[in-house]
């Protein structure tokens, strides 16, 4: 699957005269109510937007395409969830210099990102 998610996004990324490997992406996560097959383990309070279920943090590049997702429970924070989305997002896609994010990302993705030589911007 993952396959062909790949073909057809390097599809639309040449047919808009892009580089098939982005360069820079933006992150940011959504809580959803968790199903009642999903674990009570699986779960968890985002105190923020007021649901109890999972939190699915995502990487785009600039023209909105998924470029990596990861899912938590929905108590995990921004800031905690995007260092593993970012090492995923490296993992993935080695042109990746730029990422933007909101204020939710403050603190840890920030200054590990800064460390690696990459910019981490928030918006």
């Amino acid at each position: 699957m993952d396959d062909l998610h790949d073909r057809l996004r390097h599809r639309l990324q040449l047919r808009d005269g892009r580089d098939m490997e982005p360069s820079a992406a933006v992150i940011d996560s959504q809580s959803l109510r968790a199903a009642e097959t999903v674990g009570a383990d699986g779960w968890g309070w985002d105190a923020g937007r007021k649901v109890n279920g999972r939190k699915r943090h995502l990487a785009v590049d600039i023209l909105g395409l998924l470029l990596v997702v990861l899912v938590t429970a929905g108590c995990v924070q921004d800031r905690d969830g995007g260092r593993p989305l970012i090492s995923r997002l490296r993992q993935m896609h080695h042109r990746i210099r730029h990422v933007w994010a909101d204020g939710g990302y403050a603190g840890k993705p920030v200054t590990w990102q800064k460390s690696a030589g990459r910019s981490l911007s928030k918006s």
